[in-house]
Parts: structure tokens; sequence; C-alpha cells
């Protein structure tokens, strides 16, 4: 009688436990939680799909292809570059070519640099220079919040 009842409950608790740990798998995680409340409340969303093309085979690729096993060349699309810079998009969704299939991300706007930041350079340390010209970027691979990417661009 007591070996069923310790079963019995052996087997509640063993259920009771299965079913938290299939809980916690699908719990979102924060990057993808904070991307989307970004996006609900965002009043600019940039979309690129042409940022990047597929590069043509060069001479640099058998080098690249002795260290890097799956590796794909892009060219940047300078006119897309400057519009995205120019633009000011809280999210972007950018897609971008690899292996012949499109692989889409999507990043909301973070600044990396706090108010007023400045720099200097040992040749002219008595000047100060502002960063211009810039864009940074978090987020999510569509579809696998558990992919994090991170972007930035410069002029």
């Amino acid at each position: 009688m007591k070996r069923k009842f310790f079963i019995q409950i052996f087997s509640v608790a063993l259920l009771f436990i299965s079913s938290l740990s299939l809980f916690g798998q699908n719990s979102v995680r924060p990057l993808a939680k904070k991307l989307y409340e970004i996006k609900q409340h965002a009043r600019s969303t940039g979309k690129f799909d042409k940022l990047f093309n597929e590069s043509t085979q060069n001479s640099r690729s058998k080098a690249i292809s002795e260290v890097v096993s799956n590796a794909q060349l892009l060219t940047l699309n300078s006119d897309n570059l400057a519009e995205l810079i120019k633009g000011n998009n809280e999210v972007l969704e950018l897609t971008i070519p690899f292996n012949g299939r499109p692989v889409t991300v999507e990043m909301f706007q973070k600044s990396v640099f706090s108010d007023g930041f400045t720099y200097q350079t040992s040749s002219t340390f008595d000047k100060k220079f502002t960063i211009s010209g810039s864009k940074f970027y978090r987020g999510i691979v569509k579809g696998n919040e558990n992919a994090i990417v991170a972007m930035s661009f410069f002029q």
C-alpha cells in the first residue's frame, strides 16, 4: 500500500517537474521581447532587401575558403547604405543573401555612445571630434529569437 502511494506521488512530482521544464523552453528571450515592444511603438521602420548582394567569386575566395568553411562573400550597395544612415529608422528589417537563400534580421536602433561623446587623437589632442554618419542596431534573426544580431553602419 505504501509502495503504491509512493509511486503515485513520485509520478505526480515527475510530471510537475517535466511540465515546468517545457514551460521554460517557451519563454521569450529578453532581446526578442524588447524588439517586439519597440516594434509596437516605432514611428519609423525601414526594410532593406538590397543592402548586400552576393559577390561573384574573386581571387581572394580561395584563400578565404582555406580558413573559413561555408563563407559567403558580399558586396555593399553604397546608395542603400547612404539611405539607411540618412533615415531615422527605429526598427530595421534587413535581408542578407547567404548561400542562395535570404536571411532576414530584425533589429532596433541602439545608441552605443553617451550624449555629448567626443574623442581626441594623439596628433590633434587639443581638438575634440564627434562621431557622425553612423547607426548601430541590435536584434535577432527573424524566426529564431536565439540568434542574436548586432550591426554597425558607417558612412
